[in-house]
């Protein structure tokens, strides 16, 4: 992952239009977004001493984290700021983003609430079975061939009868292959509102299925389940599969649709995939006849399965 959060894909305040930024629109330079250690930060230390009246102690914070009281001082007091590297310990600490945690106090009060309030070591001492947390720490080697950034085309549950396109990022934070999702369309097709997506999640590449598991950052928190093949073995620029998920209104129940990805390229520029993300019909000559015929495939079509795949499975 890129040393500094991109400014498209971690700001849900940004929402150009359809092809590119009003006149009027501006983004976040990106020093705005990564202030060097000892820089004050007013905002950032009332969000950390916000944050750390939920526990017993700051010294809980420091012991837990691995940094020392002198320091976590400076920071609560707004006298430094920590480095990059620290505040994303910090801010995985408490189970939100590093922008978050930086960001303004009504937002950042706000993103509080609705994750819970306690930080994420506290909200359960349930922990994964190890077999499962090892399923995303150690993924199959293959997988790294997989980080970049990819448009993603899928059936819409919200809107039926159309084909939304968003982008997606694929790359390491840590031992994890993370990924963020974002899509804005100038217009829904049938209230004519503009509407931005948002989602964060984990992957990993198990059986030569590429799995992702996000949640909706923007509205009600859903989760849902992505579960990919390249089309050929050797061939990671089109990847067909399958995204359970529940659409926007209604009673929300969960559904299941076809879902391609489009592999833009490792350092893909990220601002001219957004300006492509939009809301298209089936016929649309903006997808590739490819990309349109696996959407076409039925769910169960066994010719959707690549070639190559396993001929026997577990169960």
């Amino acid at each position: 992952m890129d040393q500094h959060p991109d400014p498209i894909m971690s700001d849900p305040q940004i929402i150009p239009g359809p092809d590119r930024p009003s006149p009027g629109e501006t983004f976040p330079k990106q020093s705005d977004a990564g202030f060097g250690a000892g820089t004050a930060a007013p905002d950032l230390a009332a969000n950390l001493r916000f944050a750390a009246s939920f526990l017993p102690s700051v010294s809980r914070l420091c012991r837990d984290i691995g940094l020392n009281r002198q320091q976590v001082n400076k920071y609560l007091s707004g006298a430094s700021r920590p480095s990059p590297y620290n505040l994303r310990r910090i801010a995985a600490y408490f189970g939100i983003e590093p922008e978050d945690l930086a960001g303004p106090r009504e937002r950042f009060a706000r993103i509080w609430r609705q994750r819970g309030g306690l930080p994420a070591v506290q909200r359960d001492p349930l922990r994964l079975p190890e077999h499962l947390r090892d399923a995303f720490l150690r993924s199959d080697i293959d997988a790294e061939r997989f980080l970049g950034v990819y448009h993603c085309y899928i059936n819409s549950f919200s809107w039926p009868g159309h084909v939304l396109r968003y982008v997606m990022r694929i790359g390491r934070a840590g031992g994890w292959i993370v990924t963020k999702s974002v899509g804005r369309y100038a217009a829904e097709p049938d209230s004519g509102e503009r509407y931005l997506m948002k989602c964060a999640g984990v992957a990993t590449m198990q059986a030569h299925l590429l799995t992702i598991i996000e949640q909706q950052l923007l509205g009600a928190p859903t989760l849902s389940t992505t579960m990919l093949q390249p089309t050929y073995r050797s061939d990671v620029g089109v990847l067909s599969g399958v995204c359970l998920d529940t659409p926007m209104g209604g009673a929300r129940r969960p559904v299941a649709s076809r879902v391609v990805f489009r592999f833009l390229g490792r350092h893909a520029d990220l601002r001219a995939a957004m300006a492509q993300t939009a809301v298209l019909a089936p016929e649309s000559p903006a997808i590739e006849p490819r990309i349109r015929r696996l959407l076409a495939e039925p769910l169960d079509s066994p010719d959707s399965l690549p070639a190559w795949a396993p001929t026997r499975f577990p169960r």
